[in-house]
């Protein structure tokens, strides 16, 4: 980053130039491309390509300070313009990593040593990760033009008012203005109120509009090869039906209080909304079935996804501070509160009319097959809606004396839901379950387990849970400072996962798809504050 600054008769001026790059080469080790021919010597370790991002900012900034100015007091005036380029980069890995052909291979043993269970069906790439191939390769780059003007000032020394706008052009998304308004009324000494609406928006990345690869996915607990297409590509717009990217823009508005209750007692309150139209998410899965690919099309990949505008969503929530402090002894006591609550909504799905069409969204079949159920599915929108918490409040006190810091913090997280991506309760016209898996003497029994109410057990509320972390800092010198502490220090552990008892250690009629816990790998998902248990851990700090 490079800069200068000067003055400019009253004005302030600055220019600077700053540029970022960063690139993640993927290597593959351990693994192995079960298509190549046999070997003593197997290739285990692939380079699988490479991703690169670079930008290029400049910016031009100019800013007064006027002491009176049309009634106000301390108006500060600002503008400027920036010019920025963006450059994204697929590097193909080694055509090892992603050549091949299907074929069959014996399958692992049930016992070590002992003859092959059967054949498995191998596909081309090196196992877990395929690499990037040629037809992903990919080098773009756009540019954006910005200009942008803020005003703010004080009047009647009690209302503080400010205005903002930016005028932006992208070279592959077209020219947007956002603006904001935002003011500060003092009611009395130590009490104001706040507020501020605006407009924003949002180009899709470059990543976004152009990335594609196959990576190996768990599937209703199985190995799948998933290919990720770019929204540009015929899959996405002309067999699934997709419009082109479009950039997202929202309105957000804010209101609160914030007072000073004592000397030294702090509240603020603040409640928000944050509206967002044409949100670009991560679509479904579509099956290689559904979409029609005949054997020789995209061999190995068996799902496809891509990135879309498939949502509108609504944010609503309440933040709260309180925050105390007070001499103790020859120390002083910090004592802090902090809580939000709020409420994520998808409120539209945003279709097309090729997705909504009867021939893709048959009358009388599985509705987990429709293509207006699998754009945006349940799960996904379950990961906006309510895979996070939908509460936090932080707790924490530090108490400082010479030299000794102590400090206490106490955490909870609101619940969270894990939504399975099928639609658990899809029945045929005779009531019986589209979804089955079958039983020990091959009849087809529900692949989920209901509760009473009907809901599937595999669709989970995990129950809120407290966290404690405590630590104990000391300032050896002016340099040196030793901290020994505790996260998690009572051992908490979220919820597991619901894991179908009929998949029990030892069945014989085992169907990875009734639960969600990948053949009893992942226990925790979702979770809230982690699942390692507890941290202990000691920090040496040496300041210069």
């Amino acid at each position: 980053q490079l800069g200068y600054k000067t003055k400019i008769g009253n004005w302030n001026a600055e220019l600077s130039i700053t540029y970022g790059r960063n690139s993640f080469n993927f290597t593959v080790s351990s693994s192995g491309n079960a298509t190549l021919a046999n070997s003593d010597t197997q290739q285990s370790k692939f380079d699988a390509g490479t991703l690169k991002f670079d930008q290029n900012t400049t910016n031009l900034d100019f800013s007064r300070l006027f002491e009176k100015a049309a009634g106000f007091s301390g108006l500060n005036l600002a503008f400027g313009a920036e010019f920025r380029r963006d450059h994204f980069q697929i590097q193909a890995g080694e055509t090892n990593s992603y050549s091949g052909v299907v074929k069959s291979v014996p399958g692992a043993p049930l016992l070590v040593g002992g003859p092959a269970n059967g054949t498995a069906t191998a596909g081309p790439g090196a196992q877990v990760f395929p690499g990037f191939q040629p037809a992903n390769e990919v080098n773009k780059a756009r540019t954006n033009l910005g200009f942008y003007g803020d005003l703010e000032g004080e009047a009647f020394n009690a209302l503080l008012l400010g205005i903002a706008t930016r005028y932006e052009n992208y070279s592959d998304f077209g020219s947007n203005l956002s603006s904001k308004i935002s003011g500060r009324l003092k009611i009395i000494e130590g009490l104001a109120l706040r507020g501020s609406a605006s407009t924003g928006f949002r180009a899709p990345s470059l990543h976004q509009r152009y990335f594609s690869n196959i990576s190996t996915q768990f599937v209703s607990g199985l190995p799948s090869n998933t290919l990720t297409v770019n929204n540009d590509d015929p899959i996405a717009r002309k067999v699934v039906g997709v419009d082109a990217l479009r950039p997202e823009t929202s309105v957000s508005f804010t209101g609160g209080v914030t007072a000073r209750l004592s000397k030294n007692v702090s509240l603020t309150v603040d409640a928000y909304q944050i509206e967002i139209k044409d949100r670009i998410v991560y679509s479904g899965a579509f099956s290689r079935g559904l979409l029609g690919f005949a054997a020789t099309d995209y061999v190995g990949v068996n799902n496809v996804n891509f990135f879309g505008n498939a949502a509108n969503t609504r944010t609503q929530g309440v933040d709260a501070v309180l925050n105390a402090k007070t001499p103790i002894g020859k120390g002083a006591f910090n004592f802090t509160v902090a809580m939000n609550f709020n409420k994520n909504k998808v409120t539209a799905i945003n279709s097309t009319k090729l997705i909504d069409s009867p021939e893709k969204n048959v009358a009388g079949t599985n509705p987990g097959n429709w293509f207006k159920n699998l754009l945006f599915d349940r799960q996904q929108i379950s990961r906006i809606e309510v895979w996070q918490p939908n509460s936090k409040i932080n707790v924490s006190a530090t108490y400082s004396v010479g030299k000794l810091d102590l400090t206490a913090r106490i955490v909870r997280f609101g619940e969270v839901k894990y939504i399975h991506n099928t639609i658990t309760d899809a029945k045929k016209t005779d009531g019986t379950y589209f979804n089955t898996s079958n039983d020990i003497a091959g009849k087809a029994q529900p692949l989920f387990q209901y509760n009473g109410d009907g809901s599937a057990k595999i669709d989970q509320t995990f129950k809120p849970v407290w966290i404690t972390d405590v630590t104990i800092g000391y300032k050896l010198t002016n340099q040196l400072g030793l901290t020994i502490g505790a996260n998690n220090l009572l051992d908490v552990y979220p919820d597991q996962i619901f894991v179908d008892p009929r998949n029990s250690y030892g069945t014989v009629d085992y169907a990875s798809g009734r639960d969600a816990s990948n053949r009893g790998r992942l226990l925790f998902q979702p979770n809230q504050g982690g699942y390692n248990g507890r941290y202990v851990f000691g920090r040496l700090a040496l300041n210069f």
